[in-house]
């Protein structure tokens, strides 16, 4: 019996090469029963356990793997080696007590013809695989002693000295650029080309996105495939609470684990930063693919293959208890763009401050990411917005300075609202505790013809006294 519960595959007619039987693992002995096959939680080697069923006496038995043997160890039931174990060619030797439970771990010879699907470049789905070289554009990748030379979010980069050189993915062979150089590619819409054309490929993206969980449209042909982008760090999921939090598990396959980031002027443990693998299948005749146009969908390395996957999962690979299978937000492009902000025809009716003319309260609400508002009086910092008329409000944008510096984001602020000047302000949002560069928010509805946002922490460091933000968004 194997480990259970097994997932189901459809897989269309074909030759094979296994034959009309095929044994994964086998004992010679009746009395020797393999309860578990599974891959090991920590390493490339396989579990296999064994019970002993008669009672009577100390059993022996050969169990025969479908591949040569290179290494066998005896464990527990966590999985910890307990010892050696006997082995020759593909089998395991075994010696297990009446009523007895065994477990052991191997690790057996590659053997192309008993790969997976998603497990060898020799299947069809992998033959032929050809990196494809990238016009990198962005550095997203820092070394510790040059945290401050590259910007992938705000300020932020991946760890390079964490970065393999190449990187392999259930089968699938990826090349990165260079570590200190450019080495990500911002989708501007620009043309992927992809070579022969003959027949029906699979194109392997290495991508993560630098602004939330995109959804991200690639045109091949005449025809389109969307796919999801999450966000390059961050949860993967997490536990529902009604009325704290909503559970979600982000149906992405995450290829890459970073256990911290960069910073522009330290480390950033536990700060998780993922790439993720997206697999778009390219139609016979299709020779080039159209990129989304939206540059916080970032590619680090693409490669292409013959064939097209042969099998799909006859139901859900995941299974938890989230209301829906999609709990999470994902943004379709820049939808800032969709509608103008609020404060583009606003009039700012008072301010703590500003620096000098450069840097006005003006320049915060200007549509241009260059301008910025700075302030280096002492805290609190505000500045207060008339919108004309009573207007229902219902989200918010913050683009803060860590493109200059990470200890330049803003930390915690709060937009307030009135709907006349004789009202109390109302708090309609916080941040607080933020780390985010780009920070997009959104809250419940409200009408109000006066906006403040107020700054109370303007750094990450709190003996930094300045608000630096470079555009403020309401709609």
């Amino acid at each position: 019996m194997l480990n259970s519960p097994l997932r189901a595959f459809h897989a269309p007619k074909h030759k094979g090469e296994l034959g009309r039987e095929f044994s994964f693992v086998s004992s010679d002995n009746a009395n020797v029963i393999i309860r578990t096959l599974k891959r090991a939680e920590v390493s490339d080697e396989y579990v296999v356990r064994v019970y002993e069923l008669s009672g009577k006496q100390e059993q022996q038995a050969n169990l025969t793997f479908a591949s040569t043997i290179t290494e066998a160890v005896e464990a527990d039931g966590t999985e910890k080696t307990l010892g050696s174990a006997a082995f020759a060619g593909n089998q395991l030797k075994v010696a297990i007590r009446p009523f007895s439970v065994k477990t052991y771990k191997v690790k057996l010879q590659v053997n192309a013809s008993l790969s997976s699907p998603e497990g060898n470049t020799t299947d069809p789905a992998h033959k032929g695989a050809m990196a494809l070289a990238l016009p990198f554009n962005k550095r997203c990748f820092t070394f510790n002693e040059f945290r401050s030379e590259a910007d992938f979010e705000g300020g932020y980069s991946y760890a390079a000295e964490l970065r393999p050189d190449e990187l392999t993915v259930d089968g699938v062979n990826f090349e990165f650029g260079e570590v200190d150089g450019l080495n990500g590619m911002t989708c501007k819409g620009d043309t992927l080309h992809l070579g022969d054309a003959a027949g029906e490929r699979t194109l392997y993206l290495l991508a993560a996105s630098n602004k939330g969980d995109r959804q991200a449209e690639f045109r091949l042909g005449k025809g389109t495939q969307s796919v999801e982008v999450p966000f390059y760090t961050g949860f993967i999921g997490q536990w529902g609470h009604d009325g704290q939090t909503e559970g979600y598990l982000k149906q992405a396959q995450v290829a890459y684990v970073g256990t911290h980031r960069h910073s522009s002027g330290q480390d950033e443990p536990y700060e998780y930063t993922y790439m993720f693998k997206l697999r778009l299948d390219i139609p016979k005749g299709v020779s080039k693919v159209i990129l989304p146009a939206d540059e916080h969908v970032v590619l680090f390395a693409a490669t292409i293959t013959d064939g097209k996957p042969e099998t799909t999962p006859a139901g859900p690979l995941f299974r938890t208890s989230n209301r829906n299978d999609h709990a999470y937000t994902t943004m379709a492009g820049d939808n800032r763009n969709e509608a103008p902000s609020l404060l583009k025809d606003a009039r700012i009716i008072n301010y703590s401050g500003f620096v000098n003319e450069n840097e006005r309260p003006e320049m915060i609400c200007d549509g241009d990411e260059n301008t910025k508002w700075c302030d280096t009086n002492r805290t609190p910092n505000y500045l207060t917005f008339d919108l004309g008329s009573v207007r229902p409000v219902s989200r918010w944008h913050l683009l803060n300075a860590g493109s200059e510096m990470s200890a330049y984001i803003t930390r915690t602020c709060i937009l307030q609202g009135r709907s006349n000047e004789q009202e109390e302000w109302q708090t309609l949002d916080m941040i607080d505790g933020n780390r985010q560069n780009d920070v997009d928010r959104s809250f419940p509805p409200v009408s109000v013809r006066y906006v403040r946002l107020f700054v109370v922490s303007p750094t990450q460091t709190v003996n930094m006294d300045a608000t630096r933000i470079y555009e403020f968004d309401l709609w």
